[in-house]
């Protein structure tokens, strides 16, 4: 097929060099669904503009961001073989330049992160999720402990635990400071509240 492509040759608009169909990028709808100018015509075409309109790709990625990032993780779930490698050569190239990244990231994210781990956990218990937005966990993160009213190291708690049928959804989450949250367990709030009785007065 390669020495066919080589063999068959074009005329390039631009340049006016014939040229091998190899020197012409792929375009469904053109003849031999084939650019008119060729590969090097193109690609300086493409560089004189972007000297041109800097800010061009910026402003257009800002634009259709979402379309973008859509597009982007479609075609990685489809081609997963081929995205696995090249993330693996990416990351041993890249070790330290990730991990300091990653640092970064977390220490500017610490709400979207806690959200993350929050998925990760629903996920694994097989829970129902809801649409919880950004706004919604800010807000609990800024609120004192529903519990006791502390306002130091503030977690988020399943009202209904997970592990035992509660949804992940905004109606059933509640500000609780860590030891709270730690000490409530998997436990409802009423079997919390009568394990604490119970250690108060000192009976099992």
């Amino acid at each position: 097929m390669a020495q066919q492509l080589e063999m068959q040759t074009k005329v390039c608009s631009t340049c006016k060099i014939e040229k091998p169909f190899t020197q012409f990028s792929k375009h469904k709808g053109k003849p031999n669904n084939l650019r008119y100018s060729c590969k090097k015509c193109n690609n300086k075409e493409s560089e004189n503009f972007r000297q041109a309109n800097p800010d061009y790709a910026k402003n257009h990625y800002e634009k259709n961001k979402t379309t973008i990032l859509a597009r982007q993780k479609l075609w990685h779930l489809q081609n997963k073989e081929k995205v696995k490698p090249v993330k693996q050569k990416y990351y041993k190239n890249n070790r330290d330049k990730i991990k300091e990244y990653q640092k970064q990231w977390l220490q500017n994210n610490h709400d979207k992160n806690r959200a993350k781990r929050a998925r990760r956990r629903v996920a694994e218990l097989g829970a129902k999720t809801f649409v919880i937005t950004q706004k919604e966990i800010k807000k609990l993160y800024n609120t004192k402990c529903v519990y006791c009213s502390s306002v130091q190291n503030i977690e988020l708690d399943h009202i209904i635990p997970l592990s035992r049928g509660g949804n992940h959804s905004a109606g059933n989450l509640v500000s609780a400071c860590r030891t709270c949250n730690r000490s409530k367990g998997f436990k409802t709030i009423t079997e919390w509240r009568l394990a604490k009785d119970r250690n108060k007065n000192g009976t099992k």
